[in-house]
């Protein structure tokens, strides 16, 4: 049985053979047409998903819940820190949870009197398990929908002070004692709740558990940029008292931290990033 017709020889046969597999000049300009149809479609789905996240469907990370509400106990110190994935402030004035938020900047211009006086209680709840860098960030945006925060970064040469041993020997004063709990980036987040922080107020500084950098981050209170250089590692608990007065850098502070920690502070000049705030407002109660 012929079953490619009659008249196909072996000839015919290769030249039939040719012309199915090679593809005439339309038929390849078909197939170029529809790849690049469907190359188009692709573009235009990717270019669509970057449309859409530089609508804003990428958001900033933010708490699941969050109060704030006024106190007006009256009472001097507060309590501000990180708890896991929740934030809690008792008693907190705007520019110290502003001051953890922008951590490790110490260095704040343009506020209020307002953001210094007046007091609040915020407790905000994170989903999951949340580092502590994440949770500034999360802070950031509550400060920014709350309070109405905008602010800018700067860097600007100016005075400091620089954190240092006082004595030559490296012997630390009697308020300061290695912890069992280390607060240090890596392990901060194994620490038992409420482990890492301080506590604070007119003439009191004290911690259960804060690394060198914490302690001169929170000597703000000397109206200066602190930057560690203490060489200590690790965590340490604190107790610092010392006589406040109208100065901003307190002569009984500077004999405290010699005589209580074995700490002192020099002068120097430094390149300093600042967090200027451009505006503020109270929030509303809830």
């Amino acid at each position: 049985m012929d079953v490619l017709g009659s008249g196909a020889d072996g000839a015919s046969l290769a030249s039939r053979i040719r012309i199915v597999l090679t593809p005439s000049p339309s038929r390849a300009d078909s197939r170029l047409r529809l790849a690049c149809v469907a190359l188009a479609c692709i573009l235009s789905g990717v270019a669509f998903t970057a449309g859409s996240v530089a609508r804003g469907q990428l958001k900033e990370p933010s708490f699941e819940i969050a109060s704030i509400k006024p106190n007006k106990s009256g009472e001097p110190g507060g309590s501000s820190g990180f708890e896991g994935s929740t934030y809690r402030g008792i008693n907190v004035s705007l520019m110290r949870v502003v001051r953890l938020a922008y951590s490790p900047i110490q260095e704040f211009v343009g506020a209020s009197d307002w953001m210094n006086t007046e007091r609040h209680d915020i407790l905000a709840k994170a989903e999951g398990n949340q580092t502590p860098a994440q949770m500034r960030l999360m802070l950031r945006s509550l400060l920014a929908d709350r309070f109405k925060l905008v602010v800018h970064k700067e860097t600007r040469e100016k005075p400091a002070f620089a954190l240092v041993l006082a004595r030559p020997d490296g012997k630390l004063g009697p308020s300061l004692r290695r912890s069992e709990v280390d607060c240090s980036p890596s392990n901060r987040d194994k620490a038992p709740k409420g482990a890492c922080g301080f506590r604070a107020g007119p003439g009191i500084l004290s911690s259960r558990s804060a690394t060198m950098d914490m302690l001169a981050s929170e000597l703000i209170l000397t109206g200066r940029l602190v930057v560690n250089r203490t060489g200590l590692t690790g965590s340490y608990d604190l107790d610092l008292r010392w006589m406040p007065d109208e100065f901003e850098t307190s002569a009984d502070l500077i004999i405290g931290l010699r005589e209580q920690l074995g700490l002192k502070l020099e002068e120097i000049r430094a390149p300093v990033e600042v967090i200027v705030i451009e505006k503020a407002e109270r929030p509303s109660e809830n």
